[in-house]
């Protein structure tokens, strides 16, 4: 199991596996314990060092719920999501040939499964805190064909105006600011948001802490999430970002990427007819024109 440059103790813990250990949790755990090693040798761990680790992963545990996880908030601002994100990406689209497909990104600490469902061109604003109102729309196609596809569900979520997720401020009415729609016949899809904003990642727990130990800003790129999911499809994970954000490049969680940095326009006087006459019309800043394109899932 181990091998000759192994140190004895190290040796020892990757010989200590069973026969009925499963092959790639053996794989994944070989070289996780040879990397644990290698770095306690490499910076002279101490025992209090190494106590201050395992306490935060203790607090973020205890931190972690249905409204807040604090472990992916740390793998994010390790840049692990981002990494992990960045690497299975250009395998599948190596593998697929999908380079196409509009590109993912990290799912983020805030997702949430039961965003309210709306119909197109209704708004995410439940509650208004301010922020420049947004007409999203596009479509949904098929990166093969070019095709709509009709009747997947796109869930958008993103921060108030004052840089709190609903979860976050009991300020907020549950829901707000996300939601869930799905594209009709042609593959489209509209909604009102506002233009996303950045915001600091949550500052009070470990992750807070590692940033402070980096000397690194908390603050997350404005961007808005999205996720598109079709049963003949593969879901994809996103997140867009304003060309004119002043995080772009140095986003506290490294999740900017060069393909899905967008423009907010001018509303343009020929969509007029297609906002329709919701209430928040007259009072639209910026236009995003926006397709999403996804990829069959392989028989």
């Amino acid at each position: 199991m181990g091998s000759p440059q192994d140190e004895p103790f190290t040796a020892s813990v990757l010989a200590s596996f069973g026969p009925s250990a499963p092959g790639r949790a053996k794989e994944i755990l070989i070289s996780l314990i040879r990397h644990l090693h290698a770095v306690c040798r490499e910076v002279n761990l101490t025992t209090e060092e190494l106590y201050i680790g395992l306490n935060a992963l203790n607090r973020s545990g205890q931190m972690s719920d249905e409204k807040r996880n604090e472990t992916l908030l740390i793998s994010d601002c390790l840049g692990v999501e981002a990494l992990l994100g960045r690497l299975v990406d250009d395998i599948t689209h190596k593998i697929l040939a999908e380079e196409s497909s509009t590109n993912s990104c990290i799912l983020g600490p805030f997702y949430r499964a039961d965003a309210p469902l709306y119909e197109n061109g209704e708004s995410i604003i439940q509650k208004y805190l301010g922020g420049e109102i947004t007409w999203y729309h596009g479509r949904i196609l098929d990166v093969d064909s070019g095709k709509p596809v009709a009747g997947a569900t796109l869930n958008v979520w993103e921060c108030a105006a004052n840089g709190l997720y609903d979860q976050q401020d009991t300020s907020q009415p549950d829901g707000n600011m996300r939601g869930i729609f799905t594209s009709d016949s042609q593959g489209y899809y509209s909604f009102y948001c506002i233009k996303p904003v950045p915001y600091p990642v949550p500052y009070d727990g470990p992750a807070g802490d590692i940033l402070k130990l980096m000397d690194r800003s908390p603050f997350r790129a404005a961007h808005i999430h999205f996720m598109v999911e079709d049963k003949a499809y593969r879901r994809l994970v996103t997140q867009v970002f304003p060309s004119d954000d002043k995080y772009l490049h140095c986003d506290s969680v490294y999740a900017v990427k060069e393909d899905l940095i967008i423009h907010f326009e001018p509303p343009s006087p020929d969509a007029l007819k297609e906002r329709g006459s919701h209430s928040l019309q007259a009072d639209v800043k910026w236009e995003v024109t926006y397709d999403f394109k996804i990829k069959k899932r392989q028989a």
